[in-house]
């Protein structure tokens, strides 16, 4: 086999470069390095919105926060340390901080030395919660605009500090603490404090999200208590890294807690419940396999489940079922109904015919009383005229019979005359065809609901006062004719048209 040219070879990979989609490039083996300075080299890549500049469906600034999530981790620190070689020519945000960073006064560097301390402001520039692709690719924005800004050494030692978190350098750490130590307040005003010009990093949130396990334990060690300031409410540190799933983070909180002897269940529950709200079981097992604690998760499973229901969403609804671990006719404190209450009555619009089949195949009370809306799910389908839902329910079980609605506080209605009340003959039919007794007492009265029809005919429903001696024939009978058992000398005929 003939070998191919190198030069002929680099046009090929350049040609691959230029047309290729980015995110297809990505995953190329063969030739990879090439591919990668060849990318980081080529204009394509900022214009081309790193490969997502189709993906422009939302505002500006989403589009910028998309492209740089989605943008491969592996260029991302590559691409930001050509970013800042070439800042003389081609500036941004970016650039023009880290520059303003290394021209603070210092003892001299090696170009080595330079080129490990840029890789750890770029560690802290990666944590930060801006649209760090906006920073780096408008060269419009070169400059700051927001002052005033805390200084710039100060901002150093937060980076680095960033860094030596991710990093596990306890060393690096210690030493950037101690020289912010507070007398009143210790080391939390250094550990809580932020800097805006890395997209408003908190070191203890970094620490949740990212820390080594050493990072972790030095920072309880030092009495930081794992709580930090995010946007105006106190979280927890370990709820974040359990969160996040960084393992590294959760072993060194439990391993902490087990030499201070603390109460594991107590500390660690909290965890777990984020864990299981986040869908993360594999945070939860080894929370329980490293703790060696099994904690009732039972409620919060139930929630985020019902939550799903209510919402309507079939994939969250799957998920939990498949999780296991409660009662699915449970209740707790958020959710007094069933599942089939929650699909109906809570649902926005027209229920999900196929979320309620879902949950009645999988054991859900099509007889659950729904404290709130006063019905019960069969009673909502007859009250609403949906005569596939409430097919569905007597199907698996909704019992007809036992189903009346209550009005005030006494007085019950058959479902019969909801049915009637809401002139749905296709419910009337359904109802009586299901065995519902045509003849039941409304206000005092008889009421007796005679005739059938035929689904999917033009039937009317029509309203018929009985004569002092029950004789009184009806006129031109077609569909149902409801009699009402009153003393009216007269009677009268109201037409209601089908549903």
């Amino acid at each position: 086999m003939a070998h191919i040219p190198v030069e002929i070879l680099l046009q090929i990979i350049q040609a691959a470069v230029d047309t290729i989609p980015i995110p297809d490039l990505s995953r190329t083996g063969l030739f990879s390095n090439e591919i990668t300075t060849l990318l980081l080299q080529s204009p394509r890549l900022e214009d081309d919105g790193f490969g997502f500049a189709h993906e422009s469906r939302h505002a500006q600034g989403r589009r910028y926060k998309k492209w740089w999530t989605k943008f491969p981790t592996q260029w991302k620190r590559q691409y930001l340390h050509q970013k800042v070689q070439q800042h003389p020519t081609n500036r941004c945000i970016f650039t023009t901080s880290i520059h303003e960073l290394l021209a603070i006064p210092h003892a001299p560097r090696t170009k080595d030395q330079e080129h490990i301390l840029i890789d750890k402001l770029i560690d802290a520039w990666l944590c930060g919660r801006f649209r760090p692709f906006r920073d780096v690719y408008d060269h419009r924005r070169f400059t700051w605009q927001a002052k005033p800004w805390i200084s710039a050494e100060r901002t150093m030692d937060v980076a680095l500090a960033t860094s030596a978190i991710i990093r596990g350098d306890c060393a690096e750490l210690k030493s950037l603490i101690d020289r912010h130590y507070d007398p009143n307040y210790g080391s939390l005003v250094f550990l809580w404090g932020t800097t805006e010009r890395f997209g408003w990093i908190r070191l203890l949130e970094v620490a949740g999200a990212k820390g080594s396990p050493e990072a972790i334990q030095f920072l309880l060690a030092n009495d930081s208590k794992g709580k930090f300031e995010n946007w105006c409410r106190l979280n927890g540190m370990f709820e974040l890294a359990a969160k996040l799933g960084n393992m590294g983070a959760v072993k060194g909180w439990i391993d902490y807690f087990k030499r201070m002897n603390e109460d594991l269940e107590a500390r660690l529950s909290a965890a777990v419940m984020t864990a299981v709200r986040v869908r993360r079981p594999d945070v939860v097992e080894f929370i329980e396999e490293e703790s060696g604690i099994q904690f009732d998760k039972s409620h919060v499973l139930f929630d985020m489940f019902m939550d799903g229901v209510v919402r309507m969403r079939m994939s969250q609804v799957q998920y939990y079922l498949n999780w296991g671990g409660f009662d699915i006719n449970m209740q707790t404190e958020r959710f007094r109904y069933g599942p089939v209450n929650g699909a109906i009555y809570r649902c926005k619009g027209v229920p999900d015919l196929q979320l309620v089949a879902f949950l009645l195949e999988h054991g859900a009370d099509p007889n659950r009383f729904n404290p709130t809306a006063k019905l019960t799910p069969l009673q909502i389908a007859v009250q609403t005229r949906n005569v596939a839902l409430a097919k569905l329910l007597i199907e698996y079980g909704a019992d007809i019979n036992a189903s009346l609605w209550f009005q005030r506080r006494k007085s019950t209605i058959s479902l019969l005359q909801v049915a009637v009340d809401g002139r749905s003959v296709p419910m009337v039919r359904f109802l009586i065809e299901n065995g519902l007794d045509r003849e039941y007492m409304y206000k005092g009265r008889t009421v007796e609901v005679r005739g059938d029809t035929v689904e999917g005919d033009n039937s009317q429903l029509r309203f018929q006062r009985k004569m002092q001696d029950g004789s009184k024939p009806v006129v031109d009978e077609t569909g149902y004719v409801v009699f009402l058992g009153d003393k009216a000398e007269k009677h009268r005929t109201v037409v209601g048209s089908q549903a």
